[in-house]
């Protein structure tokens, strides 16, 4: 039951939520395939939709890597290193693979922020929006990409169209893909590295380990910005805006801040079910990535069961949709939840034959286990098998 003190604390947040900045997020994370010539780049991200709510999705493409040699580049290394988003400890061969999926990870996550910042890219991302029926703006100010930090997008990043007054920040920027992400409860460092003193484009916050006692709850605990000198080549300076360590300390408390109060407990697969504590939106973004292709497998699976269907099978997959129906948890993003219900279905015709034995041919389902049974049965499997947090709004 909860008390009068947590839904005081929930509202309390709430509202909190709502006075600050909006953004944009985005999570990307890869899977290789059997043959080790292709792989598959999953990025999901969420817009802002006003108030508390974001509009999230997920675009996935899979790349051919046909190297037959590897090549050694010749250019700066430390701008065009190979981080080890593939092999963590990459051989000559193995560091030609790393450098195609980062190059094709940080284009990618480069349109998203343009589509987001800017409003350009409009191909590549047309399903990212706001919420223009609300009156929302279709564009933000804030953009978050979370980890690993890759050379680059940071260098195209730089050498793109960019203003002072947008933020770009990479949250756990040292955290390897699949890896939980750290996080704290200490006080933030008031200096970055590198120091101010030294010229560069990108600044890293960290957290103390420590919690004080005026500190809250855990939250993500390091993140870089990527600030870019000048206003981009729009060929004019937008006048009143910070400069130097000023605009630097602005950005960052303004990260810091949403990082501190807009915490949302997330468990997923992806990180072995471990709570981790992220941004509501950028949540949705990694929520999006981990089911954008299962959703719309299940999707596809469902109609093509109740296509092939007997009168005893749709029978019970009706039952089985009613059932669906009733239950409060199977809820989320008005362009999810008919996936998620698919996918709930799908699972729950999975184990209610779990284990049963029948004549051969036989489609009799007097050996299956009612729908009532089997739901609940089912969305235990996809929080075991993709995390709690999978029908989280």
């Amino acid at each position: 039951m909860t008390t009068d003190g947590e839904l005081f604390d929930a509202q309390t947040r709430a509202t909190e939520r709502e006075t600050l900045p909006a953004y944009a997020s985005a999570f990307w994370s890869f899977a290789r395939f059997a043959d080790s010539k292709e792989a598959r780049i999953t990025i999901g991200w969420s817009m802002p939709l006003g108030g508390l709510e974001f509009r999230s999705g997920a675009t996935t493409f899979v790349t051919k890597f046909g190297g037959v040699e590897p090549v050694q580049d010749s250019g700066l290394p430390f701008v065009e290193e190979s981080l080890g988003i593939v092999h963590h400890m990459p051989s000559l061969e193995e560091e030609e693979w790393n450098a195609h999926l980062e190059r094709l990870a940080a284009d990618y996550l480069l349109f998203f922020v343009h589509r987001a910042l800017f409003g350009q890219c409009r191909r590549m991302w047309e399903h990212l929006a706001g919420g223009q029926m609300h009156g929302e703006p279709d564009v933000v100010d804030n953009a978050f990409i979370f980890g690993p930090t890759l050379p680059k997008f940071r260098g195209r990043i730089c050498y793109s169209h960019f203003r002072r007054d947008k933020t770009v920040a990479v949250l756990a920027p040292e955290c390897p893909i699949g890896r939980l992400p750290p996080q704290s409860a200490g006080a933030w460092k008031s200096e970055p590295t590198p120091a101010f003193w030294h010229d560069s484009s990108a600044r890293r916050w960290v957290a103390a380990g420590a919690r004080s006692a005026n500190e809250g709850g855990p939250r993500l605990s390091s993140f870089d910005l990527i600030v870019p000198t000048g206003d981009g080549l729009s060929g004019k300076l937008i006048a009143g805006l910070p400069r130097a360590a000023t605009l630097w300390r602005e950005k960052a408390t303004l990260v810091q801040n949403l990082l501190d109060r807009d915490r949302e407990l997330a468990r997923l697969a992806v990180w072995q079910n471990s709570e981790v504590y992220l941004p509501r939106g950028l949540a949705r973004a990694v929520r999006a990535a981990v089911l954008g292709e299962t959703l719309s497998q299940a999707t596809a699976r469902r109609k093509e069961m109740r296509r092939n269907a007997s009168s005893a099978e749709r029978k019970f997959y009706d039952e089985l949709g009613k059932e669906i129906e009733l239950r409060e948890e199977i809820d989320g993003p008005e362009g999810e939840i008919a996936g998620l219900r698919a996918l709930v279905f799908c699972k729950a015709v999975e184990v209610s034959q779990a284990g049963q034995k029948r004549p051969a041919g036989s489609k009799a389902f007097r050996d299956v286990k009612s729908a009532a049974d089997s739901v609940p049965r089912a969305l235990a499997a996809i929080k075991e098998e993709v995390g709690e947090y999978t029908f989280s709004r």
